[in-house]
């Protein structure tokens, strides 16, 4: 069952002292003492002016031309980042009705899309009347991760984040679907960050079929789509850095990848 706490009474803390706690507290891959990370979440959830804050620096590096790579999704914005963990804000808006635009925020804003995540984080309702979630179960353990592979989902229950509400999503485990929320909505994360996230892959899902629909996972995809790239555009040198990760990458699907890239040099040059 997911991990969902509600913590009435704690006093507001800054964001130093959270990623100080978080820090002294965290274990990697260690769902207890993420769960115990909660209540500093939930304090600094307490804090007044958090959004306003996000909105108004984000303004002003536009402001001065301080943005020096593109936002990846037009409502996350990073607050703090350290080694073992980053701390986030989200804001959910109302989906447009139009026929054209509302597929496309809905991929946007990953709502409607059954998925996992190959991290784990906890999650606190800040501010606005939240978004609904409905929530399954699967055993990892017993997946290979192929496209149209059937997967045994258990629902665990809807909810909704409202303020102060803390959930903790671990990777692997648990999945959701996000659905729209009727009003402007924001949440604050802790992302915690494990070797997990590096060598595994977000999976979509079909519900209707208990199937995974899809892949996901930006570190995972960048990585293959760069040695598939090599593959097609790299020269004799870029064939050695290829087989060095066939061998002595950490990730078994890499190095997977890696292998199936070499196999495609050698099989052009022999056509060749």
């Amino acid at each position: 069952m997911i991990y969902r706490a509600r913590f009435e009474s704690s006093s507001p803390i800054e964001l130093e002292e959270l990623v100080q706690r978080v820090a002294d507290t965290i274990r990697e891959d260690d769902f207890e003492s993420m769960k115990a990370c909660a209540p500093f979440l939930a304090s600094y959830a307490r804090k007044a002016g958090i959004l306003r804050d996000v909105i108004n620096n984000t303004i002003e590096d536009m402001l001065l031309d301080r943005t020096v790579a593109p936002i990846r999704t037009p409502q996350s914005f990073i607050l703090a980042v350290h080694d073992k963990f980053y701390v986030r804000c989200n804001i959910w808006a109302p989906i447009a009705s139009g026929i054209v635009s509302k597929p496309f925020q809905e991929r946007l804003y990953s709502l409607e899309a059954p998925h996992d995540h190959n991290f784990s984080f906890l999650t606190v309702g800040y501010a606005g009347p939240g978004y609904k979630t409905d929530i399954y179960e699967y055993d990892r353990e017993t997946v290979s991760g192929t496209v149209g592979e059937k997967v045994s989902l258990r629902p665990t229950g809807s909810y909704v984040l409202s303020p102060g509400d803390v959930m903790l999503y671990r990777q692997g485990i648990d999945v959701h679907v996000q659905h729209q929320p009727e009003q402007y909505s924001a949440s604050l994360n802790v992302m915690f960050l494990s070797d997990y996230s590096r060598r595994e892959w977000q999976f979509l899902f079909d519900l209707e079929t208990s199937t995974i629909s899809g892949l996901s996972g930006s570190a995972m995809r960048s990585r293959h789509e760069l040695i598939t790239l090599a593959a097609e555009l790299g020269d004799a040198e870029t064939t050695s850095r290829l087989v060095d990760v066939s061998e002595r990458c950490p990730c078994p699907r890499t190095r997977q990848a890696a292998l199936v890239a070499l196999n495609t040099i050698n099989e052009r040059h022999v056509i060749s």
